[in-house]
């Protein structure tokens, strides 16, 4: 039992980790900050539904691994959106 509760956390943890602001910013020559904006919001929507998994109905660890993967590949797809329209990440500087 203490082995379930501790890989429960452990994912939760790792759950949460994909979407923590890592001081990263999008940026694109001659690009308004307008133009940004709206290729962000619709980069947003091809991500959000990038990540649909079946819910399992299972619950606990389970639904903790399932929701990491949602996140990973809505991660993954807004990055390769914004990627397809020229920008490209960049450290920020006010982190």
């Amino acid at each position: 039992m203490k082995s379930v509760v501790m890989l429960s956390v452990v994912a939760a943890l790792l759950s949460g980790c994909t979407s923590w602001d890592l001081g990263y910013r999008w940026t694109k020559a001659g690009v308004a900050p307008q133009q940004l904006t709206l290729d962000d919001v619709q980069c947003r929507r091809v991500a959000e539904t990038a990540g649909k998994t079946p819910d399992l109905v299972v619950g606990g660890v389970v639904d903790l691994a399932r929701v990491n993967v949602e996140q990973v590949q809505r991660v993954t797809a807004y990055d390769q959106c914004m990627t397809a329209r020229g920008y490209a990440r960049a450290r920020s500087t006010n982190g």
